[in-house]
């Protein structure tokens, strides 16, 4: 109930904290609530920061390898056509038992190459397999140790 009066005390700004317009000074348990809010704010703005950095880095990396790409491929071609031509001098100018065991050896090159490749491929997936596996087995092994500490 408001009588319309104000006291002198509240013009003056005594008036008990609960009564005022003024917001009292912040509690202990909201000061730290407000530093954990920043804290964690912070902690996010860096975490973004690092994403940020990363997927720079991812970009850049495949901008490099498409074009490491792109300079295979052409390097594939000229050698497929250096190939071929080749091929077309030996099957001119060689006999035909000589330009069937060419053919035959070309072959067999060919084999061996996508051979080679395939076990390249496994190799590195098997490498793979066993790096994540050590670094489990490492994880695996601080988590035990820390746990015999406590």
């Amino acid at each position: 109930m408001s009588t319309g009066f104000s006291s002198p005390s509240d013009s003056l700004g005594l008036s008990p904290a609960g009564s005022s317009g003024a917001s009292p000074s912040p509690s202990p348990s909201r000061s730290r609530r407000s530093r954990r809010g920043r804290k964690e704010e912070e902690e996010e703005q860096l975490l973004h920061r690092k994403r940020l950095e990363l997927s720079e880095r991812i970009a850049h990396k495949l901008a490099v390898l498409r074009s490491e790409q792109l300079s295979l491929k052409e390097e594939v071609s000229l050698n497929e056509e250096l190939g071929r031509r080749i091929a077309e001098v030996v099957h001119g100018r060689a006999r035909h038992n000589e330009r069937v065991k060419f053919d035959l050896h070309v072959e067999e090159i060919e084999k061996i190459t996508a051979l080679l490749l395939g076990l390249s491929a496994r190799l590195a997936r098997t490498e793979s397999r066993l790096q994540a596996d050590r670094k489990d087995v490492d994880g695996e092994e601080r988590v035990s140790s820390q746990a015999v500490k406590l």
